[in-house]
């Protein structure tokens, strides 16, 4: 069985994954989009930095659900928009109590190879495999 030099994950296990999960698919791609344009630099930025791009990212997310609610005429699709909003500042509120917390200040910076995308892609594929 071959396994993944970045996670000790099956290969057919990730393909499998991907294959049924279009969102670690999409993750994935992006991943490696990004690796590409822009190499290892973001996984070397402080647990600060970090912690503020992700939570820009989500305020992206609540604000373009807020800007497509704007032209729904279903209830039920401006419902479901709130309900991603809400989702998202839940998110961006727990994010912000980890980094007061300080659980996300001890890093490990031994791995500084080309495998840095496939490391977190290999985390993507386990945590989404092993919590749905």
């Amino acid at each position: 069985m071959f396994f993944s030099l970045w996670y000790n994950i099956p290969i057919k296990r990730i393909k499998d994954i991907a294959m049924k999960n279009s969102f670690f698919s999409e993750c994935s791609r992006r991943l490696h989009q990004g690796a590409a344009e822009y190499g290892n630099s973001s996984f070397f930025e402080s647990s600060e930095d970090l912690t503020r791009e992700i939570n820009e990212e989500l305020l992206d997310v609540a604000n373009w659900a807020a800007i497509f609610a704007t032209t729904i005429v279903d209830p039920r699709g401006r419902q479901a928009l709130g309900e991603l909003c809400l989702a998202v500042e839940h998110l961006s509120v727990k994010l912000q109590e980890c980094q007061d917390s300080g659980i996300f200040e001890q890093r490990d910076f031994s791995k500084h190879g080309d495998t840095l995308a496939q490391e977190a892609e290999g985390f993507l594929c386990d945590f989404l495999d092993k919590n749905q």
